[in-house]
């Protein structure tokens, strides 16, 4: 005779296999969850390891990391022009290193250049022939010669300006070249004076002069020139004599 447990002893049908599958199913829910907490972890990492990265950058994008990165130069709007010829700073951009006085003349700079910032202003002091000089412009080369030139403004129309170079041997004026001209008006004109080489020892030097300037006026010079070339001509030493430039007869 077959035998039946009882209905209350006996495991309902179906739910131990329920029980088995809800256990996996929760055991599965907290990995599931454990990965998304860690995914979320590592981003948040990133995130911020990024934003650090583009703080050093000063917020700026990205370089490509195609080729090596090159720096844009830097722009240094102190730095007097470069010197033209054998003469430092012609522009006056630095100061009036290099120039004196004479004639008792006062020197200064003034903010009205005909170039950059500055020009060199000459104003009358103790005579009515005040000038300028820089009596070390270049050391004389051989068998060349040497142009001048100078932009000057007066304040007064009929200024007589003076532009003269020159030699000095062991101190001493020795040859000099003069160009003249009596400004018209109060706007910027050009002088130009030409020398050739009498002594390859001697220092070259330039002068501005200002003749019968009147008191309380003065003149403004600015972008300065000194230009050297070959030459064959011939000269006249003080002793009367010609010779060639760079070879002279004394």
């Amino acid at each position: 005779m077959q035998r039946f447990s009882p209905k209350h002893l006996a495991e309902p049908y179906g739910y131990p296999a329920l029980t088995r599958n809800s256990v996996l199913v929760e055991s599965f829910g907290g990995v599931l969850a454990i990965v998304l907490a860690i995914t979320l972890m590592v981003s948040l990492l990133n995130e911020r390891t990024a934003t650090r990265a583009g703080g050093r950058s000063q917020g700026g994008p990205l370089a490509s990391t195609s080729g090596p990165a090159t720096a844009l130069p830097s722009i240094d709007t102190t730095r007097p022009p470069e010197p033209t010829g054998p003469l430092h700073d012609p522009g006056f951009e630095a100061g009036l290193e290099g120039w004196r006085p004479v004639g008792g003349a006062r020197l200064g700079r003034f903010e009205a250049a005909r170039s950059g910032s500055w020009a060199a202003t000459l104003t009358t002091g103790s005579t009515p022939d005040p000038g300028m000089t820089a009596t070390d412009v270049a050391r004389c080369a051989p068998r060349t010669s040497y142009q001048a030139s100078a932009w000057v403004r007066a304040s007064v129309p009929g200024t007589t300006i003076t532009l003269n170079l020159l030699e000095y041997v062991n101190g001493k004026r020795f040859a000099v070249d003069t160009a003249g001209a009596v400004l018209g008006g109060t706007g910027w004109q050009r002088l130009q004076v030409d020398h050739v080489t009498h002594l390859p020892t001697a220092r070259l030097a330039m002068e501005l002069i200002a003749s019968g300037l009147p008191l309380g006026s003065s003149v403004l010079v600015d972008d300065l020139e000194v230009r050297a070339r070959p030459t064959a001509q011939t000269f006249t030493t003080a002793s009367g004599r010609s010779g060639k430039a760079g070879a002279p007869s004394v």
